[in-house]
């Protein structure tokens, strides 16, 4: 008797998940997040040789390098959540040059994406991201040729340390 795995019994939705931005006034911006992928990971190789006939491999390198998580947000009126990370980067770097870089300060934070089921309750399994910050920020593009209007979004990128999905037994969000 061979150990069969079971059966997948739900497909995972794209649109089943919780964006959740832990930082002091990016409230609008949880409300707006609309679209997101988790990064790449990657890790650095080297090209091996012994000798001309033998030739070349590949070899697993020492690091771990993560793509950016990229982000993108519904705009509203008033350009909330655009002006909440727009001051967030401002803290990061003053633009003036009258204050110190605060990078590992204040200005890092973790971000969470908490997958849910089927049913909208989660699922104890949640993507982490350690000292994240925001890196770019997309502007608003505006186009008085569309027919139909449709809402703006705009993409912010960040940079963090490293991400983890951790199952958890607790899942209450």
């Amino acid at each position: 008797m061979t150990d069969r795995p079971s059966m997948i019994q739900n497909t995972l939705s794209s649109t089943n998940h919780k964006f959740v931005l832990h930082k002091a006034n990016t409230k609008i911006f949880n409300w707006q997040v609309q679209k997101f992928d988790v990064p790449d990971i990657n890790i650095s190789t080297a090209k091996a040789t012994s000798s001309p006939k033998v030739g070349s491999w590949n070899l697993a390198g020492t690091a771990i390098n993560y793509d950016r998580l990229r982000v993108q947000f519904l705009l509203d009126e008033d350009l909330q959540a655009w002006i909440e990370l727009k001051t967030w980067i401002k803290e990061i770097v003053d633009p003036y040059g009258t204050q110190p870089t605060n990078l590992y300060n204040q200005a890092e934070s973790t971000a969470a994406i908490h997958v849910m089921t089927n049913n909208h309750s989660p699922t104890g399994q949640v993507f982490t991201f350690h000292r994240l910050y925001p890196v770019r920020l997309g502007g608003p593009s505006y186009d008085v040729t569309v027919s139909d209007p449709t809402p703006l979004t705009c993409v912010v990128e960040f940079m963090y340390d490293t991400f983890d999905l951790e199952i958890a037994v607790d899942t209450t969000i």
